[in-house]
């Protein structure tokens, strides 16, 4: 219970933490973060790329310029559809990877989260690298998302280099870790890259 109320805790943190930015400080934040996700372009070229598209009015990170650049490489691009809005997984997750075949035609789900307008999919064996979004993170690769563990079960699927971008101010130095999380390869902040050593 402790842990759980901790995360409850660091969640609202990370929360306030954007909401307290203010529109020049958010959008200079995440110029710099796409920046350096464009340093990690080496991991990208000729791979099946899993990308999440920005709540920009919940102060996610705006990604956007850096997907565009994905999105004009050589490179097949997918973003995750909610195939169930059940608590419990589905075949194995409730998430699906939607090709994007358009950075205009997207469309809402129950969430407000914008999905591609597409019914075309690839399975999880297909991706190469997943650039999955966070609240927060720590420095041992601990993930904080939302709460409700879609990425977690996601990512409990595949063994492939995962990215985070967050700000700098939500990078920690310990999140509480329940058996569920799943740690990621490499945090962006807008300070620059963290690499995880997880060995």
């Amino acid at each position: 219970m402790a842990g759980s109320n901790e995360k409850t805790a660091a969640r609202q943190r990370f929360k306030a933490y954007r909401s307290s930015l203010t529109k020049s400080e958010y959008e200079r934040h995440s110029s710099k973060i796409c920046s350096h996700l464009e340093s990690l372009r080496t991991w990208i070229p000729g791979e099946v790329v899993h990308v999440f598209w920005p709540m920009i009015e919940r102060r996610e990170p705006d990604i956007r310029p850096f997907i565009q650049i994905l999105f004009e490489l050589p490179v097949r691009l997918v973003m995750p559809v909610v195939s169930s809005y059940s608590a419990d997984p589905v075949n194995g997750g409730r998430l699906r990877h939607a090709r994007v075949n358009s950075l205009q035609n997207f469309r809402h789900n129950k969430w407000g989260i914008a999905e591609p307008d597409c019914e075309s999919f690839v399975s999880e064996n297909e991706l190469d690298v997943i650039i999955a979004p966070g609240l927060g993170a720590d420095r041992n690769g601990h993930r904080m998302g939302y709460g409700m563990g879609y990425y977690d079960e996601f990512l409990s699927l595949v063994d492939i280099p995962t990215i985070c971008p967050i700000f700098s101010a939500c990078l920690v130095d310990k999140i509480p870790r329940e058996k569920h999380d799943v740690a990621i390869s490499v945090i962006v902040t807008e300070q620059g890259v963290v690499e995880i050593d997880k060995t």
